[in-house]
């Protein structure tokens, strides 16, 4: 049996799934599902990959109503000035989205800046994380600027619990935009706008 220490993959994978408003079945009794035989126990996680679970699961359920209650995609432009960001999952960029229900706007950035190739299976552990980005800026453009807060939230930060952050009202060529001081991204930051 080998123990499952590089868990980078795993937390990028369930980041995806998660900000999408999906899940999947990874974890049984005998742990980390690695086979379509269940009961196979041929991996064995790492005390810190049950701990980064457990948040990302809590995290599912404690913000469900935000990651898959009747969102729908939005075309709100995003920006993280002198950082390369894509839309669409792609190595070496923050993948960023937003989406958007009554009263919220939903940005997900999920931190692939530290990975190489597409694939991020790691059937040998050996990938690397993705580097700590700190104290940056996100640029939201919108069209409705009537914002009662700005909120972040991360399995992987303060155990998932809300975090008000400072925003400004800005305006460029481009349209009005909100201005985010973000503290932290390790995987998946969930940034939400309170109208």
């Amino acid at each position: 049996m080998s123990i499952l220490e590089s868990y980078k993959s795993v937390r990028l994978t369930d980041a995806a799934i998660f900000a999408a408003g999906g899940d999947h079945i990874e974890l049984g009794d005998t742990g980390m599902l690695s086979k379509e035989y269940f009961p196979s126990a041929n991996l064995k996680m790492s005390e810190s990959l049950v701990k980064a679970m457990r948040n990302y699961y809590d995290f599912l359920t404690a913000y469900e109503n935000l990651l898959r209650d009747g969102l729908k995609e939005s075309d709100n432009k995003i920006e993280i000035p002198g950082i390369e960001i894509s839309n669409n999952g792609s190595a070496r960029t923050v993948w960023t989205y937003a989406k958007q229900k009554e009263g919220y706007d939903v940005i997900h950035m999920i931190n692939l800046l530290g990975i190489e190739v597409s694939n991020w299976r790691d059937d040998l552990g050996n990938y690397s994380a993705p580097p700590i980005i700190k104290d940056f800026k996100v640029k939201y453009y919108l069209k409705d600027d009537n914002i009662k807060n700005v909120y972040l939230a991360s399995p992987d930060i303060n155990d998932g619990k809300v975090m008000k952050l400072q925003f400004k009202k800005k305006e460029d060529s481009k349209g009005k935009y909100l201005e985010i001081s973000v503290p932290e991204l390790q995987y998946w930051d969930m940034i939400f706008i309170k109208k």
